[in-house]
């Protein structure tokens, strides 16, 4: 007897993100699909699994999002901003995330569509429209040659090699001119500019990140956005009002500041901002918490590194923690508070790398403490190498820091003419290596007390710290009245106490 076996129909794989994304809702709230490799994604569709957002254009739209909602992406490169034009709500917050595992880039750059024409050693492109104003701090162009970010050249001469020069023809018209890498032809290879400033934040960020308690309340997730054409001190990622999370997020290549978070209560966590053309990580913030984040070889663009670039500034911040926070050879000051920010605190730092200091408290930064970690390596740029610099700001406290390798003194507490430069704590840290560039006025700690002859200094409380020396006589300068020169001097005679500042053997 022959039995007929009924064939088994195949069954469809399992979709690990759709299982992710059915637990992540909260009642009330949709789940919306973006995905622009589906063949049936459509932006005016409803934004479902099988018939999803091909862009986060939609999102713009009011009347689209409501708060709970949760949107996801699956793999691929997106032109489009991410731009809600809704916020949360405290116990519903609008969720952006990449599916886990799925690379999901958001890019602020188009092709550019022109014909190159060789001349002389570079390349010249035909009429395109301007990116903003041409030149100074607020230049918006950004250029990428076959996926590398390239860097403004000089106002003169050729541009060399991996940058490039704009010429302003007027009426928002210019021509690009490139200078590549011997045979490099920008016509058999792919050039993109930047059109797109803000990557994502509300509308308004286009005009500076909110400060409006009334918006944020976003989640991002695993999302990586890059060439941004943002001008300096706008972030091309806003964190924005308050109670924004941001978790794995990285900010890459774009022309500004990296990641901007204005408002309060917001989490940065597992996050990078890198190779930005301004800075990483800066911003206005209160009680704020930074956390496994990383800002790293930011200013590609060569701004003024006393005026904002680097790493990143906080100016007008409050109560905020930066734990374990690193940053690495950024063309500026590693971690920067200015402005009146007061009462953070830094824990376990990480900092190499950076140019005239590796930390920085200015202008009225007072109450802030240090605890752990390292700050090392820093250049000098102009008449600062320094590991940390305070300067019209006091009563600062660093307390178990390692610094060390420094061109520059290790710490500098320096008058300032805009404010009196106050006293630091400084306990139970490591001093060795500073000083390394061989200047005669820096010492592994440098101390000039801002006062006039008579007056009485600043409160300068040292307490069980270890200094190492290259060579000796670096251990101490003090200048006991503004203006005057340091010269070494001895611990016991400064504070009372020579165990203030114990003197290891300098090494052979």
């Amino acid at each position: 007897m022959v039995v007929a076996v009924k064939p088994v129909e195949a069954q469809p794989a399992a979709d690990p993100c759709a299982a992710w994304a059915s637990g992540r809702v909260p009642p009330g709230g949709r789940t919306l699909w973006i995905d622009g490799s589906h063949p049936s994604a459509d932006d005016s569709g409803p934004a479902t699994p099988d018939r999803p957002w091909s862009t986060p254009a939609p999102l713009r739209r009011r009347g689209t999002l409501r708060p709970g909602d949760l949107v996801v992406f699956r793999a691929g490169t997106y032109t489009a901003a991410v731009r809600p034009a809704v916020a949360g709500a405290p116990d519903a917050p609008i969720v952006f995330a990449a599916c886990p595992g799925q690379e999901v880039v958001v890019d602020g750059s188009d092709a550019l569509a022109t014909r190159w024409t060789r001349m002389g050693a570079s390349w010249v492109s035909g009429v395109v429209e301007a990116q903003g104003p041409v030149g100074g701090r607020h230049d918006r162009h950004l250029l990428v040659f076959d996926g590398r970010v390239l860097r403004p050249a000089g106002d003169d001469g050729t541009p060399g090699p991996g940058t490039f020069r704009v010429r302003d023809l007027g009426r928002d018209r210019v021509t690009i001119e490139l200078g590549l890498d011997g045979d490099a032809d920008p016509n058999a290879a792919e050039v993109r500019i930047g059109r797109r400033g803000t990557l994502f934040g509300p509308p308004e960020a286009s005009e500076g990140c909110p400060r409006d308690p009334a918006a944020g309340y976003y989640r991002i997730e695993g999302i990586r956005f890059r060439h941004a054409a943002n001008p300096a001190q706008k972030g091309a990622v806003c964190l924005g009002g308050r109670a924004v999370e941001a978790t794995g997020v990285i900010v890459e290549r774009t022309n500004g500041l990296g990641i901007e978070m204005v408002g309060s209560g917001h989490i940065l966590r597992r996050s990078a901002s890198s190779d930005n053309g301004q800075a990483g990580i800066g911003g206005q913030c209160e009680a704020c918490l930074l956390e496994d984040v990383r800002s790293d070889r930011n200013n590609f663009r060569g701004h003024d590194r006393f005026w904002e670039a680097g790493g990143g500034k906080w100016t007008d911040t409050r109560r905020t923690v930066f734990r374990r926070y690193g940053a690495s050879d950024n063309d500026g000051v590693g971690l920067w508070f200015d402005g009146d920010a007061t009462d953070n605190v830094v824990e376990e730092p990480d900092i190499d790398g950076s140019e005239v200091a590796a930390l920085m408290f200015e202008l009225g930064s007072d109450r802030n403490r240090v605890t752990g970690g390292r700050l090392a390596g820093t250049r000098y740029r102009a008449w600062s190498g320094s590991g940390v610099l305070q300067q019209a700001a006091g009563d600062n406290e660093l307390d178990g820091v390692t610094i060390r390798d420094n061109e520059g003194s290790g710490l500098w507490v320096r008058p300032d003419d805009r404010r009196p430069t106050g006293g630091i704590t400084v306990r139970a840290c490591l001093f060795a290596g500073n000083a390394a560039d061989g200047r005669d006025d820096d010492f592994e700690v440098r101390l000039d007390a801002d006062v006039a002859r008579g007056e009485r200094p600043p409160a300068f409380v040292f307490e069980a710290n270890r200094v190492v020396p290259a060579r000796p006589g670096l251990a101490l300068g003090y200048a006991s009245w503004r203006g005057g020169a340091p010269r070494a001097a001895d611990p016991e005679a400064v504070f009372g106490s020579a165990a203030a500042l114990r003197t290891d053997r300098v090494p052979d």
